[in-house]
């Protein structure tokens, strides 16, 4: 299916892309490694074909993990870009003080709300430029628990310093009940869209988690996309400092 693909190695770890653009794929000869025939982590569209009748809407530009979407959009740019965001993510493991977080961030005068893909999704770009929203899109977020601070990565084989945003809450995915989470109940429940964790860094982790519910206890993500929206302008209106 995809005419072009790339095994690269970062962090250890072998991630398998696929792709119809051949640019695209030789950027990323610098971490090639020998092809170890998995199934492709990502995919890279950019030249979508046309649609087959007349009248049907031109599909999207797309970056998918897996068969999941994670973004479309018509800045066939800012989807390249966006794969080299999230291929940065597997680079950098989270250093002292710091955790990985399977959501990413949304923000606003530099504040991010951090919230399941899936459920930013739902939300159409045009309105969140509208509302002066942004959303990075990628498949986790590097955060400084003791800083407060929500590390952007940088796009891969860039050197740049990722920007560090105010960390101002963060929605888990939709959960099995409800009410609100007491605060041992909600590091248990955060612990589960925690990545890089390993047995040498289990307890600054768990700690880093722990400093991040006190900061802003978590909730759960809306699943409407009304709710979403509504949501999205309250909580980063809560965060922003006056």
């Amino acid at each position: 299916m995809w005419p072009h693909s790339i095994t690269i190695g970062l962090d250890g770890q072998a991630i398998a892309v696929g792709s119809d653009d051949a640019e695209s794929i030789d950027r990323l000869e610098p971490w090639r490694i020998e092809d170890v025939g998995e199934p492709r982590d990502y995919c890279l569209e950019l030249h979508p074909p046309s649609p087959g009748g007349r009248g049907q809407p031109r599909p999207l530009p797309g970056l998918y993990h897996g068969s999941t979407s994670l973004l479309r959009s018509r800045d066939a740019a800012r989807v390249a870009t966006a794969l080299l965001r999230v291929l940065a993510s597997h680079a950098r493991p989270p250093g002292e003080g710091q955790v990985r977080i399977a959501l990413m961030p949304v923000v606003r005068n530099g504040v991010a709300i951090l919230a399941p893909p899936a459920t930013i999704g739902a939300v159409p770009d045009r309105w969140m430029a509208a509302e002066g929203i942004e959303a990075i899109h990628t498949v986790s977020s590097l955060v400084d628990a003791r800083a407060g601070a929500v590390l952007v990565d940088p796009p891969l084989g860039t050197h740049d310093e990722p920007p560090a945003l105010a960390f101002g809450g963060w929605w888990l995915p939709p959960l099995y009940w409800d009410g609100a989470l007491s605060p041992g109940f909600a590091v248990a429940q955060a612990m589960q869209v925690v990545t890089k964790v390993t047995a040498a860094n289990a307890t600054s982790v768990l700690r880093a988690v722990a400093m991040l519910v006190e900061r802003a206890h978590p909730t759960a993500a809306p699943q409407v996309a009304d709710a979403v929206k509504e949501g999205l302008i309250t909580a980063l209106e809560r965060a922003t400092p006056p």
